[in-house]
């Protein structure tokens, strides 16, 4: 499974603009597994195996998705912390759960806490360098 996320996996962190958030913007956050829809029996598996997440279809896509803070907290970070992912995809792991700590602590509900997620948001995946 470490090197399905290695390969297709991704951890998705989004500041969206929201009208019910007193500052005005939430983030969204995912950890993701995508695979083509003929292996739509493996992503049931992992959510099987790893007792969280859902199932996400598109028209040639099926996703692993996990979005939920208890979930992500109690079984997706233990997991790759136990069964660790290697390379840049790492790098995006250790921010993303830089993250997630962060809106653990409700600090994504403060102005501080939202600048801190941007700019570790802006060092992840593509923007990397």
């Amino acid at each position: 499974m470490s090197g399905f996320i290695s390969g297709e996996g991704n951890f998705y962190i989004f500041v969206a603009d929201s009208k019910t958030s007193k500052i005005g913007q939430q983030v969204i956050y995912k950890f993701r597994i995508t695979q083509h829809y003929r292996d739509v029996q493996l992503i049931k598996s992992f959510i099987k195996y790893l007792n969280c997440g859902r199932l996400e279809t598109d028209t040639k896509i099926v996703n692993y998705t996990c979005s939920k803070l208890s979930e992500i907290l109690d079984f997706i970070i233990p997991f790759i912390n136990k069964y660790q992912i290697y390379g840049v995809k790492a790098l995006d792991f250790k921010c993303f759960c830089n993250i997630i700590e962060l809106i653990k602590n409700k600090e994504h509900l403060t102005s501080e806490g939202l600048a801190k997620i941007i700019e570790i948001k802006n060092k992840m995946n593509r923007n990397r360098s």
